[in-house]
């Protein structure tokens, strides 16, 4: 689990009111108590109310501009509400709005473009989160130019956006664009400089460089406590991310002592999400030194404390039973492992749509308990599983194969080379030369998709990167094809 700084959503809340009719006096006065209670009293049930009546008598006067202004809005308000499908629902009719008025192009689509490219991005959809976000980039980018503020803050969330979906090159390149433009408007020390630092930082570690990693997290901690003090409370997020980075390194000893700053910190601002996963961080250390009681008696801290603060629906939950059900699997104890995964589909399943990142991962993780235990058939079953809850929005994949059907090109590898596993182990089991056959069919299904994303990327790096990650497909492959032919002579 990664903590990240989400993207920033930038909106001008200012209407003359000159020559405005009674009706449309009335619209802005529900909409300045909107903008009242969304930024000074942070109440956003009561903005949306008055933000979705200004559109309504928007509507009603034959206003669409500002009607559709309004209905962006509200969806702002929904969206820090965390009312996830509601703030769609307003951000697709603020954008049908403005596509009705003005060319697709036009400054004003950028507002929903951006707010669309966040609630995607919060919700896993990091497909349609990136779609969305780089529509605002270059929208900003045409009226703005390349220097603006705006088109900094554009580019800071483009590389959000690619770094969720795993084009971590290219959320290099726009987190490199981002930060001249917030030197220059900003200097060094401002927090805004301070959170692409944190993200570069996040990025390095993704790309296998915690090195470098803690180098930009020392430098946002440096600015942060400059202009902050020690007691920051975004200070305990970097002490998080930082013992990431020591795990990372294999530095457990350094890891368990930031997060043991983290849960002090966090505990002082009253950070209840960051302090229950920093148990679950002192949880992965005890694993990683094969101190597996130990290790469940932390994941279940965390889950006391999520529990406790946050009920027993709250999302962030599943990464805690997903690492106690891998213990509870190393233990052997596999009908419990999955027990503890139905729990975590169980609360997926409550919390986003049927098609999520999380979801297929927790199915591969079901398949491959399932293998462990011998069970072939089952965990075939659950890889399925994965597939159709990786898809774009429930869509059906055909007959055709692409990569790009799916939400997230790192997890349907990982599902790929999971059925390749469980095929090759069922060959093991029964000696049945169709399930090696079928065992390379899939990784040549495999080696397909990396090629397709491949070419897909905009950059070399990211070409090279994929390339590395991907050589135990092709090791996997040329073993199988080896075997198939010491059996055949093929």
């Amino acid at each position: 689990m990664r903590i990240m700084l989400g993207l920033l959503i930038l909106l001008s809340t200012t209407w003359q009111t000159k020559g405005q009719t009674p009706d449309t006096l009335e619209a802005f006065q529900n909409l300045t108590l909107g903008d009242q209670y969304h930024s000074e009293l942070k109440n956003y049930d009561s903005a949306f109310f008055y933000y979705s009546k200004a559109a309504l008598l928007y509507e009603e006067s034959k206003n669409p501009e500002r009607q559709a202004y309004a209905l962006l809005r509200s969806g702002f308000s929904a969206h820090r509400g965390q009312k996830l499908e509601l703030a769609e629902t307003q951000y697709l009719k603020s954008l049908d709005l403005y596509e009705s008025i003005y060319p697709t192009d036009n400054m004003a689509i950028a507002g929903p473009c951006l707010g669309l490219g966040s609630l995607y991005a919060t919700s896993g959809n990091y497909y349609q989160g990136l779609i969305y976000t780089i529509r605002s980039l270059e929208i900003k980018r045409q009226f703005l130019g390349e220097d603006h503020i705006d088109t900094g803050v554009n580019y800071y969330n483009a590389g959000v956006a690619y770094m969720n979906y795993g084009e971590y090159e290219n959320a290099m390149d726009a987190y490199q664009r981002a930060l001249p433009i917030y030197l220059e408007h900003h200097g060094e020390d401002h927090r805004r400089t301070s959170s692409i630092y944190v993200n570069l930082g996040i990025l390095y570690d993704k790309r296998g460089e915690p090195d470098k990693a803690l180098e930009y997290y020392l430098r946002s901690t440096a600015i942060d406590r400059k202009l902050y003090g020690d007691d920051f409370y975004l200070l305990a997020y970097n002490y998080y991310n930082m013992a990431i980075s020591y795990m990372n390194l294999n530095k457990p000893e350094l890891a368990e002592e930031y997060y043991m700053k983290t849960i002090q910190l966090s505990s002082k601002n009253q950070l209840h999400e960051l302090h229950a996963i920093s148990h679950y961080g002192l949880g992965n250390i005890a694993t990683r030194r094969n101190q597996l009681n130990d290790a469940l008696a932390l994941y279940q801290q965390a889950i006391d404390l999520f529990i406790e603060h946050f009920g027993k629906d709250f999302p962030g939950i599943n990464h805690s039973y997903r690492a106690m059900a891998e213990v509870l699997a190393r233990q052997e104890a596999y009908q419990r492992a999955l027990e503890y995964l139905e729990l975590t589909l169980d609360l997926l399943n409550r919390n986003f749509n049927t098609n999520h990142p999380f979801i297929a991962s927790t199915y591969r993780q079901m398949a491959h308990v399932e293998r462990q235990r011998g069970h072939y058939h089952q965990a075939l079953k659950a890889v399925a599983s994965g597939y159709s809850a990786l898809e774009k929005g429930g869509e059906e994949t055909g007959t055709s194969l692409s990569a790009d059907t799916y939400l997230d090109r790192q997890i349907l590898l990982d599902l790929v080379r999971e059925e390749a596993e469980i095929l090759r182990s069922s060959y093991y089991h029964s000696q049945d030369l169709t399930h090696l056959k079928q065992a390379l069919t899939t990784m040549e299904k495999a080696v397909t998709f990396i090629d397709q994303i491949r070419r897909g990327y905009m950059l070399d790096d990211s070409k090279l990167l994929l390339q590395t990650e991907s050589m135990t497909v092709f090791e996997q492959a040329i073993n199988a094809c080896y075997e198939i032919y010491r059996e055949t002579g093929d």
